[in-house]
Parts: C-alpha cells; sequence; structure tokens
C-alpha cells in the first residue's frame, strides 16, 4: 500500500528499513538527484561535436512530500558476470597511473548485492496522489506484452560524466536486447507524457553503470578506459521492468510481487540526452 512507500529525506525510512534483512544508509535526496537527473547533457559532453550542448535546467527541485521515481530493467547477472565486472574495473584502475577514487557501484562490499539495470526513464518528482496513477498506466502499457524476456548483452566500455561534471561513470553499451530496450523505451515516454513528466532522452544509448568517481577523474578514467583492448561481453536476460518510487520497486511487467528494497546509488541513472520522438526506432 502507500504507507509502505519511503520518501527520500523525509524521515520516514525506519518502517521501510525494519522490512529489510539488512538496513542501507540511503544517500541525502539532493546528492540523488545530482547523480540521476542531473545527467541529462552526458552523452552531449562526450560529442559535442555531433550536438549541440543542452542549456535546459539541470535539476529539478526536491520538496518535503516528493518521490523520488524512475523506470528501469532490473538486471539479474550470471554467476562470474559480477567477478568479471570487478576485474575490468581493476583493470582500468591498473590502466590509469593518475587514477583514483573509482568505486564500484554499491561499494565494494555492496557490489555484488546492487540492483544493477538499464534505465528506461529519466528520474522524476513525484506528489503522492501521482504514484498510483502511474503504476496503474505502466501496468496498462505492459499489458499482454510476452512475459518471456529477451536476452541482453552488454560490451564496450563508455565513460560518461553527469552535466554539472560532479561525477563521472564507468558502464557497458548495450548490444543485443537494444531494440526492445528502445521499444519499453517508447511505452514509457508515452506513459509519461500522459502524466505530464519528462520524456527520456535524444538518441538513447542504453547501458549498464557498474563503476563511478568523482569528477576530476574524468580524464584520467578516460584515458585509462581507451587502453583496454580485450573486453568481457557480459550477458543476461531482461524478465521485468520496474518503476521505482522511493526505495520502493514497483514490478510493472510482467505483473508479480512488489520489491521492497531497492538501492539507490551513485552509480544508477541514465546519463544521456532528451528523447527524440523517432530515436527509439533505430536499434
Amino acid at each position: 500500500g502507500m504507507d509502505a512507500l519511503a520518501e527520500y529525506g523525509s524521515g520516514s525510512e525506519e518502517g521501510e528499513a525494519a522490512r529489510e534483512d539488512s538496513p542501507r544508509e540511503f544517500p541525502p535526496v539532493a546528492a540523488l538527484l545530482d547523480v540521476e537527473a542531473g545527467a541529462r547533457e552526458a552523452l552531449e559532453r562526450l560529442d559535442s561535436r555531433k550536438r549541440p550542448r543542452h542549456k535546459g535546467p539541470r535539476t529539478f527541485p526536491y520538496a518535503e512530500g516528493n518521490f523520488v521515481a524512475s523506470v528501469h530493467i532490473p538486471l539479474r547477472l550470471p554467476p562470474g558476470a559480477r567477478k568479471e565486472l570487478r576485474a575490468l574495473l581493476a583493470r582500468v584502475q591498473h590502466a590509469g597511473s593518475e587514477l583514483q577514487g573509482v568505486e564500484l557501484v554499491g561499494g565494494d562490499e555492496g557490489f555484488n548485492t546492487h540492483t544493477l539495470h538499464v534505465s528506461l526513464s529519466r528520474t522524476c518528482a513525484l506528489r503522492r496522489p501521482q504514484v498510483e496513477p502511474l503504476l496503474e498506466a505502466l501496468r496498462e502499457a505492459w499489458r499482454g506484452a510476452s512475459g518471456g524476456g529477451f536476452p541482453m548483452s552488454f560490451s564496450g566500455l563508455e565513460v560518461l560524466a553527469n552535466d554539472s561534471g560532479a561525477r563521472v561513470f564507468l558502464g557497458l553499451a548495450l548490444r543485443q536486447g537494444r531494440g526492445h530496450v528502445l521499444e519499453f523505451i517508447r511505452k514509457t515516454d508515452a506513459v509519461f507524457a500522459d502524466h505530464g513528466l519528462p520524456a527520456f532522452y535524444e538518441d538513447p544509448r542504453p547501458h549498464l553503470s557498474f563503476a563511478w568517481a568523482a569528477g576530476e577523474a574524468e580524464a584520467p578514467l578516460r584515458a585509462a578506459a581507451a587502453s583496454i583492448e580485450e573486453l568481457p561481453e557480459v550477458s543476461t536476460h531482461a524478465l521485468a521492468v520496474e518503476c521505482r518510487v522511493g526505495h520502493v520497486a514497483h514490478r510493472v511487467w510482467p505483473m508479480g510481487p512488489t520489491r521492497p528494497k531497492a538501492q539507490p546509488g551513485p552509480g544508477q541513472g541514465a546519463l544521456q540526452g532528451r528523447s527524440a520522438p523517432n530515436s527509439a526506432a533505430r536499434s
């Protein structure tokens, strides 16, 4: 029910923590918004020769009573995949003589249980009366979709910075399954438009972020990543779509139980520009 929803910065985390086996500390909402909602210029910074820098507002203001919300595909990586990502980060760190402070999302100890994901929406703010109508509309949009999922694979290092330059991320680009994910982005965009919420990003480049650092590490991280020649391919299946509202991940597709533990962190969020109406048609 609605009482189970926990708000960032609201002081209502006790009930949620009581439902978790290992209560976690969550970052302040301002820090989360800086990472997730402040990321819309990332690819423009990486490829400014092709696209002009977006001049719009960088974040949305947090207000007491707002829920931080986003739609994503949670990833269940096969055994050994997280070990490969750890090893890949170690190679990048070894290649960068001036590289410091790069961390796995969720931290070194929490990485193995941290929920990695592929974003289908931008992060937005919801008021309480908006939550249930949005969830119902998302579920209706996926009603009738096959529940069998589809294969996904990730390969190719990407270094993405948020628009403020405060943080930089290391990720793998989505290869197999891209067409399905772009269709899911279209579905999400249509629902968000009906509810007055922002569209996804221009020229979507779905990816899996697995490590992050402070913004000053961008140049050495980019140089170190460029020197890595042999890259792993991480494969998995997309089996669900979730809408995370506060600390609670609500199942959108296929219909099933709500997941009470959502783990916001520095490595989460889409780092791209706004979506164009026809951009999702490319795969």
